[in-house]
């Protein structure tokens, strides 16, 4: 398994013993996926075509609670309490609190390249419940954009 798209690297598991993350196991986001895939992409076949797409966008440079907080209210992911962040198809995945995941999406994803994908979800009954279609691309910089 390539260490740089798993739940195994040092950084986190670190988040994992500290509360502020927690491992989903693959087969709770098997679908994801097929979601995603079925979704348009741009003509580059690079990310999401977001002209197709409702939704909204976001710019993480300089974020402040206040806009974090008007633009949640405004997307999908909006309505759930976590994030998930997808590693890949077969991958366990990793779940924060929702506004600590967004805040520190460079920090969950670091040294995982390009374009990321990630789902809400609410924990039920102890379990990570995901809401495949709200669903998030970040582009790896500076953008996340997200389903309304």
């Amino acid at each position: 398994m390539d260490k740089t798209q798993s739940v195994d690297q040092a950084h986190l598991r670190k988040l994992c013993r500290s509360g502020k993350a927690a491992v989903v196991p693959a087969s709770t986001m098997a679908g994801f996926a097929d979601v995603i895939e079925a979704l348009p992409w741009n003509p580059a076949v690079t990310g999401l075509d977001w002209d197709r797409i409702d939704g909204s966008e976001l710019e993480l440079s300089g974020l402040d609670r206040a806009r974090l907080k008007a633009w949640l209210s405004s997307v999908a992911l909006g309505r759930d309490t976590h994030v998930v962040f997808w590693l890949g198809t077969g991958q366990p995945c990793i779940a924060c609190p929702q506004e600590f995941g967004i805040v520190n999406l460079d920090q969950v994803l670091w040294r995982l390249p390009g374009r990321r994908y990630l789902c809400g979800a609410s924990l039920q009954r102890g379990e990570f419940a995901p809401e495949f279609t709200h669903f998030a691309e970040y582009d790896g910089a500076d953008w996340l954009r997200a389903s309304r």
